[in-house]
């Protein structure tokens, strides 16, 4: 489509931190009997995890060295992590309209 890419966003986490809220957010879904996804366990978390150091991991450095990678703290209160992501982007948050803005397959 000869599209470029802009930027990549890596959100850093404390896998320990993140697998307790994960497995909380289930628990608390679950307590409400609300719908639960069968891959909030920590078994296949911890698969996950895996998954992405082999796969997803090693392509920080190649966009780190093109000048693309931006890393922000995941682990802050949702407003705060997308205000940090704008910042990095040097973009103003809007209210998400059709046609917004994507960056690496996330939606803004």
């Amino acid at each position: 489509m000869g599209l470029e890419l802009d930027a990549v966003l890596e959100l850093m986490v404390v896998e320990a931190v993140l697998l307790d809220r994960i497995i909380y957010r289930a628990r608390e879904a679950k307590a409400a009997g609300q719908p639960v996804r069968t891959d909030d366990n920590l078994e296949a978390l911890k698969v996950r995890f895996e998954v992405y150091r082999a796969q997803t991991e090693p392509l920080a450095d190649y966009y780190r060295t093109a000048g693309l990678l931006h890393t922000v703290d995941g682990l802050g209160p949702i407003d705060q992590v997308t205000s940090n992501l704008f910042a990095e982007l040097q973009l103003q948050p809007r209210t998400p309209v059709a046609g917004s803005l994507r960056v690496a397959g996330g939606c803004f």
